[in-house]
């Protein structure tokens, strides 16, 4: 199990008057330099930092997150649709078949759904309220080194040196 690396969740990047320095393409070449897995641009009262963020996470290759619904069906194995509002007369999504599907940024995403969802799932859609428009950048994928772990002999010797401190500490108490 690895442990989990530090993430910057508000970086102001230079389009944030007096707040932010640097550009969103330098953040981001630094944050990938320092091992972080995430970087989350927070400007204030604008969205060009985000922009050119966006722009330089699509040259590392983002995604966007759609969320691909499958169709509630009754007892006899047909469609159950809404009974009333927004969703009457459409299709009830059924939670338990909800699934996710990373899409390239550079890529439309319904392109995407019809040439590599639907002929798997026919009857699916894809839930545009829940489409989560950014990229993520997985760091560790692209630049993780595997360091082995230490040799078990290594593990023990310090365990057995620890637990001769604590007992030593614990004999002085009883002393």
């Amino acid at each position: 199990m690895s442990e989990a690396g530090y993430v910057e969740l508000q970086v102001a990047t230079c389009f944030s008057f007096l707040r932010g320095a640097s550009h969103p393409d330098e953040l981001l070449r630094q944050a990938k330099a320092l091992g972080y897995t995430t970087l989350g641009v927070t400007d204030y009262n604008s969205v060009s930092g985000l922009v050119r963020a966006h722009d330089a996470a699509c040259e590392q290759g983002g995604y966007q997150t759609i969320t691909v619904e499958r169709p509630q069906r009754d007892e006899d194995g047909n469609i159950v649709l809404g009974q009333r509002g927004k969703a009457k007369g459409k299709p009830m999504p059924d939670s338990s078949l909800r699934d996710t599907e990373n899409v390239p940024l550079d890529e439309d995403i319904h392109t995407y759904f019809k040439r590599e969802v639907l002929p798997h799932a026919p009857d699916a859609w894809i839930d545009e309220d829940k489409t989560k428009i950014g990229y993520e950048i997985p760091f560790n994928r692209y630049f993780y080194i595997f360091e082995p772990p230490r040799p078990l002999a290594e593990i023990d010797a310090d365990l057995k040196e620890v637990t001769a401190k604590i007992m030593a500490m614990l004999g002085e108490l009883s002393a």
